[in-house]
């Protein structure tokens, strides 16, 4: 900023500062000063005050868990959610797959190039469609993680199922993916895909 050079009058009879272009009518001796210490001590006031300024704080927040990055610790909430879900299949555990399910219509699954199940309570349904008491079991392996924005993720891994124990059961396999979201307070399935490899040509 620049300040301007402004002249003032003293008045020899100690009164105040007046302009130079005010009435000298009175008669009272007078004489010019140059306001050039103003300048200087503008100039001074406005440096202290920028010295004084706080300096704003733009270090970046901590990670909340030290030695973990944000995709590490997303896949480790996901890998531990695909824990559970799977658990709760393979017990038909209702009241926490519809729990961990998107009810809003979003959700879908498809196998064996169609859509199979649009709902929570249609994979119960699947799941029901087995005798009580068939042992399923579900494991994954190489699993993998990837956040998307708005808080989602996509995972996918190769799985293998086990139906039954003993004789006449049976296993499948093939990769598996899926996509889920953070909820209040914990992750959601929204939907996701199996394939299994085509039957070896004879």
């Amino acid at each position: 900023m620049v300040l301007p050079l402004v002249e003032w009058t003293y008045r020899s009879d100690a009164s105040p500062l007046v302009d130079s272009h005010d009435d000298h009518s009175r008669g009272a001796p007078m004489r010019t000063v140059a306001s050039r210490p103003l300048i200087i001590l503008g100039g001074l006031l406005l440096l202290s005050a920028a010295c004084a300024s706080p300096v704003p704080d733009t270090a970046p927040e901590p990670d909340p868990t030290p030695g973990l990055s944000s995709h590490d610790e997303t896949a480790a909430e996901v890998a531990a959610f695909l824990d559970q879900y799977l658990a709760a299949m393979d017990a038909r555990d209702a009241d926490f797959i519809r729990a961990a399910s998107v009810d809003d219509g979003r959700f879908v699954w498809i196998e064996d190039g169609e859509v199979r199940y649009r709902s929570a309570e249609e994979i119960l349904a699947g799941l029901n469609a087995f005798p009580a008491d068939v042992v399923l079991r579900t494991e994954l392996s190489n699993l993998e993680v990837v956040p998307l924005g708005g808080g989602g993720a996509h995972a996918w891994a190769a799985f293998t199922t086990m139906v039954g124990t003993g004789a006449g059961s049976f296993s499948f396999g093939g990769a598996i993916n899926l996509v889920v979201e953070r909820g209040a307070g914990s992750w959601k399935l929204v939907g996701g895909h199996t394939s299994s490899p085509a039957p070896a040509a004879r």
